[in-house]
């Protein structure tokens, strides 16, 4: 394979795919540090979404202390990433959080008075599955209610947002719609309302 690494400008200028694909070929040629280097790139772009994840569950300083345990988890342990698409390494990234989530709150309950900041001991067996190795059942889910709640949109629309899901923009996905009238705010509209509709049955299920 004749592999090159890439600068910050050109990182920045790959979608989604395009980079996680970049960043399994350096995994595939042995070169971890730009494999890392590219992965903490692509979870740079995911920061907001790791701010929404913690908000279903917690908010105030709460929620800032679990943002951040969160990232820095992410950061830390990067290198354990075993996907090989956009999806993968954001369900990770999702698992991880949901890891510091309830850590939190665990802490919380034997100490309330002082809530310690969670490291990750390599032999404590309470933190769950490797971190790198996702739970199937987990992963699972995500994907039938991500295609459930797909499934109740039409044509056009499951077609702007399969796109947006794989890395297009909202105005790379309009110009590719088979509906000529469909703009970039149509899209953004569209998808807001899907990704509202997943969290929906993600996290509020009684």
């Amino acid at each position: 394979m004749n592999f090159k690494p890439k600068t910050e400008n050109e990182l920045a200028r790959l979608k989604d795919d395009e980079l996680i694909s970049f960043a399994v070929d350096a995994r595939d040629v042995g070169d971890p540090d730009t494999f890392e280097s590219v992965l903490r790139h692509f979870a740079g772009r995911r920061i907001g979404l790791v701010d929404y994840w913690v908000s279903k569950k917690a908010d105030g300083d709460d929620k800032d202390e679990i943002v951040g345990d969160a990232l820095a988890s992410i950061i830390k342990d990067i290198s354990k990433v075993k996907g090989s698409s956009p999806g993968e390494v954001v369900e990770w990234m999702r698992t991880v959080t949901q890891y510091r989530i309830a850590d939190f709150y665990r802490a919380k309950e034997k100490d309330p008075g002082s809530v310690p900041i969670p490291d990750q001991p390599a032999d404590d067996d309470s933190w769950g599955p490797e971190i790198g190795i996702p739970d199937s059942t987990g992963a699972v889910e995500v994907r039938l209610v991500v295609e459930n709640v797909l499934k109740t949109r039409d044509a056009v629309k499951q077609e702007v947002i399969r796109l947006r899901i794989n890395g297009y923009s909202s105005k790379e996905a309009a110009e590719m719609s088979n509906d000529d009238s469909m703009s970039p705010t149509n899209v953004d509209k569209i998808f807001s309302r899907y990704r509202k509709d997943v969290a929906t049955e993600l996290w509020d299920q009684s």
